[in-house]
């Protein structure tokens, strides 16, 4: 059997600019609130793709986002400032994307919308007995629209598409001992409740699936860091 060589003819360009500025101000001795604005203008797009040379090249794909995201929150400190308490949203997005691996350029080069996420958090920093010990913990929320997602749509194809919605709800908790300066000891514990909304692959209904690589519970075993002097 005679195997037929395939080629693979791209012409691929991207671009990104942004420009940011963020900020914090003391309301007073407890209370501090700080945001953050950035606005990115993204392009890209694929010219003369051809996997295989009996199917005639593409000629172009492209995309052109432009979105403002940013951050807004607040902290406040209990008098001796060695516990903090937080608030924060932000708002975040993914530029649009081109199935570069695509094995065919019939129907495979699809462009995905840009992926969106609002996240809300709360949380606590604090430091103990001198400052040997921290202790910090927050609790989560991640909402996301018009996730990426590679849906292989049969034998040898693949397209990159948007997955609908998806939420994350999760705990983190995180524990530093160092007993003197050159030892650290360290362990942390992780939740997540992950599930998606919205989600249509191939006219199925996959809605209500937990998100995948989004395991329910994580755990850093106690860590042992020698810190050289």
């Amino acid at each position: 059997l005679r195997r037929q060589r395939q080629m693979c003819i791209r012409d691929r360009h991207r671009t990104s600019y942004a420009a940011y500025a963020d900020g914090s101000y003391d309301l007073n001795e407890d209370y501090t609130i700080y945001a953050g604005l950035r606005y990115t203008d993204d392009e890209g797009r694929i010219e003369d793709f051809q996997v295989n040379p009996t199917i005639p090249p593409q000629n172009e794909v492209s995309y052109d986002d432009a979105e403002p995201t940013g951050r807004l929150g607040i902290q406040k400190r209990l008098q001796n400032h060695d516990v903090m308490f937080y608030a924060q949203y932000a708002y975040g997005y993914r530029s649009s994307a081109i199935n570069g691996g695509a094995l065919t350029s019939a129907n495979e080069l699809t462009v995905a919308d840009p992926e969106k996420l609002n996240a809300y958090e709360l949380g606590a920093k604090s430091q103990w007995l001198d400052r040997k010990v921290t202790v910090n913990g927050s609790l989560f929320y991640y909402d996301f629209s018009d996730q990426q997602f590679l849906n292989v749509a049969g034998i040898g194809q693949q397209q990159l598409v948007n997955a609908g919605e998806s939420s994350v709800m999760g705990l983190e908790l995180e524990t530093i001992y160092r007993p003197t300066a050159n030892l650290q000891i360290s362990a942390g514990l992780g939740l997540l409740d992950s599930e998606y909304e919205d989600l249509n692959l191939n006219g199925e209904d996959l809605s209500g699936n937990e998100l995948i690589e989004a395991p329910e519970h994580t755990f850093n075993t106690v860590s042992y860091t020698h810190l050289r002097a």
